[in-house]
């Protein structure tokens, strides 16, 4: 049955409702006298009626135009109603419909019919794409079998009390997702999780200059670290653990500098149902969008191109509808579109030995794409696929390139090694190892770092000897040449021998030695750390 009310008692009735059912504490209105409401006199009160506490309803969205009314009658998910006015004409009234007055409105629309629906207690809110963990520890039981059924999106299980829920994309609205426990026995039992999907505009961050990694937790739980590789490589988790997830990419834009992730199938023992998935994410929080399905499974790798921003990835299992094998994709990053470059068939023959590439990346002139398979190092040019070095001390999980043309490796389930391995490929020789040890990370997947954040040792040496000097430029190159522009004269000089292995050096000072020590025909210099080690420079004059 519809209702209808005046305009000048449904004011009254949103004032009261929002005034009274958002209050902290809820005061009995028989409290007032009619009209005195404010200037009444302490005799004209009433006996005061002691205040009631009325939990407010929670997780409710209510626009301004809409009224809350208590309903007990319905069951939890539903138990408030929005109550909302519309103007109608008397004429247009049945005989079972009321109306009370309106003077104060237009003729044409003197009354208001009341119509009611119900208001979903949300459990979880959230954006579209973005992982989101929902915690039913409540309900949960590990003997029985958990069914789940959601119609907007992608859920699973992480087996410890938690699913793992991503919208689709272009869903927004209220998903509810039902999971129903199945006993041996027969018996069932239902619940669902109501989850509001809105999207909020936000502007993309880029990465900073640390270096971002993901730790393989287990089998195939991931959780993202931040490494601070000016702050001893002090290293501190991003987000909270993703179960499930199977992350094994990422990557930094060398353009946009947004840092993307991509996921794998996890263990033939819990498929992954985000297997192939491409991710945006925050830098800052940890916090996962999905840009969208590959459409290839068994991803392992990201790497982009440092010149034209093109995104290269790995696939061990090919296309998820059969269409293509294996081997090297492209991904657009703004669609997650993928299309097969070359077949891992035409890369290594299909008699091959190798099964699986976990590491790709390239060289810093954008001319050689690394692949680490186990131990060893092959090299991609466009159009040969090539085993360069074979010499890695270990499985090869995590690879990224260097500016001063290293690679940076970690290797897999090598306890308390992060950084392990610092590699020249082009001679196949370590360089060092490792770079850090931190504890609890054992297994890291994938490292991204950006090239425009990597200082060399000769880039901090030269910063430092630019002010000390107030130079206008400094270069020192990898083999000790220095150029120094001063006064717009360049001079040049060269760094002699070399120092014990310093992880960041410092200058202390650059004093003049008052001799010629290599006989050239110009005094030299010297040059001491904080260390105390020193290290001469011999000055060759100017040369421009």
């Amino acid at each position: 049955m519809k209702t209808y009310i005046s305009l000048g008692i449904l004011l009254a009735f949103v004032y009261t409702i929002n005034n009274l059912t958002y209050a902290e504490e809820y005061i009995d209105p028989s409290y007032y006298n009619e009209g005195c409401f404010e200037g009444c006199d302490e005799s004209d009160q009433p006996e005061q009626v002691i205040p009631q506490e009325e939990p407010a309803p929670q997780n409710y969205e209510l626009t301004s135009d809409e009224m809350v009314t208590e309903n007990n009658d319905v069951e939890e998910t539903t138990n408030s109603f929005l109550m909302t006015a519309q103007p109608v004409k008397k004429d247009e009234l049945t005989s079972d419909e009321m109306v009370t007055e309106n003077n104060d409105v237009e003729e044409t629309a003197n009354s208001f019919i009341m119509t009611t629906q119900p208001v979903t207690k949300i459990d979880v809110k959230t954006q579209p794409g973005v992982v989101t963990i929902i915690n039913i520890s409540g309900n949960y039981d590990q003997t029985a079998q958990l069914i789940l059924v959601s119609l907007n999106g992608q859920v699973a299980d992480n087996k410890d009390g938690t699913l793992t829920y991503i919208s689709n994309l272009h869903f927004r609205g209220i998903e509810q997702i039902k999971y129903t426990l199945l006993y041996k026995n027969g018996k069932t039992f239902t619940f669902k999780v109501m989850v509001e999907v809105r999207l909020i505009e936000k502007e993309q961050m880029p990465a900073q200059c640390s270096i971002y990694a993901v730790h393989d937790d287990g089998i195939s739980d991931s959780q993202l670290l931040v490494i601070e590789p000016n702050q001893e490589y002090n290293t501190v988790t991003l987000g909270h653990l993703y179960k499930k997830l199977d992350i094994e990419g990422l990557e930094i834009d060398p353009i946009t500098k947004q840092l993307y992730a991509i996921s794998s199938i996890g263990t033939s023992r819990d498929s992954n149902v985000f297997d192939g998935y491409f991710y945006n994410v925050n830098p800052k929080t940890g916090d996962l969008t999905v840009v969208g399905d590959t459409g290839f499974s068994n991803t392992t790798a990201l790497a982009f191109h440092q010149q034209d921003g093109t995104l290269w990835a790995w696939s061990n299992r090919g296309a998820k509808d059969g269409s293509d094998n294996s081997g090297i994709i492209q991904i657009d990053p703004k669609t997650a579109k993928s299309t097969l470059v070359v077949s891992a068939n035409e890369l290594f023959g299909k008699k091959s030995k190798v099964k699986r590439i976990e590491s790709l990346a390239w060289n810093s002139e954008g001319t050689i794409l690394y692949a680490g398979e186990n131990s060893n190092l092959w090299a991609y040019d466009g159009e040969t696929f090539e085993k360069q070095c074979t010499n890695l001390p270990g499985k090869a999980e995590a690879l990224e390139t260097l500016k001063d043309g290293m690679l940076l490796f970690t290797l897999h389930n090598r306890a308390g090694d992060l950084l392990s391995v610092y590699y020249d490929p082009e001679n196949c020789q370590v360089v060092d190892t490792p770079l850090a040890k931190i504890d609890g990370y054992y297994d890291i997947e994938s490292l991204a770092w950006s090239l425009d954040c990597q200082n060399t040792v000769e880039d901090i040496l030269a910063l430092q000897l630019a002010k000390i000097l107030g130079a206008d430029n400094v270069r020192l190159e990898k083999e000790g040449t220095l150029f120094v522009e001063l006064d717009g004269q360049v001079h040049q000089g060269l760094l002699a021998g070399s120092l014990t292995q310093v992880e960041t050096p410092e200058i202390l000072s650059l004093a003049p030695l008052g001799k010629d020590v290599n006989g050239d025909g110009y005094n030299d210099f010297k040059i001491t750390y904080s260390d105390g080690q020193e290290q001469k420079v011999f000055y060759l004059g100017v040369v421009q």
